[in-house]
């Protein structure tokens, strides 16, 4: 009988708690903000509500700290994260936001594109108090 994976290959299901941070300083979660996991071997899918409810001393570039798993440490591991929805950012409609996984870390800058201007980090400012967004994807440890 064909299985998804090996008998012997590591599998692993559970919860996270995802927070918006600028790496010094983490916003206050809403107490909904959190995430599920599945790790089969190397491979880690993941998805979470990302909530807040007031934004402190957030400021600068922010990321997504909270992942179950550190990423692995080599350039050729980048998995891809998404956002899938979400409301109470300082965006435009021509705006979209994703997440980029660091290398050797448990978390990921969050990134916005804009058509005319390519892609930058999303400053503190651009997410208010009571910003949500839905993540999603896969990641190699």
């Amino acid at each position: 009988e064909n299985t998804p994976y090996d008998s012997g290959t590591e599998y692993e299901e559970g919860t996270w708690t995802p927070v918006l941070s600028d790496g010094t300083n983490n916003a206050t979660m809403h107490s909904d903000a959190a995430g599920q996991y599945t790790r089969i071997g190397n491979v880690v899918r993941v998805s979470a509500l990302l909530q807040t409810t007031g934004l402190g001393s957030v400021s600068g570039a922010v990321r997504m700290t909270g992942l179950p798993f550190t990423t692995r440490n080599d350039n050729d591991s980048y998995g891809g994260l998404f956002f899938s929805g979400g409301g109470g950012l300082d965006i435009t409609a021509t705006e979209s936001l994703t997440l980029m996984l660091a290398v050797n870390t448990t978390y990921a800058t969050i990134r916005i594109w804009n058509a005319s201007t390519g892609v930058t980090a999303l400053d503190g400012a651009e997410w208010s108090d009571n910003g949500e967004a839905y993540v999603g994807g896969t990641y190699i440890v």
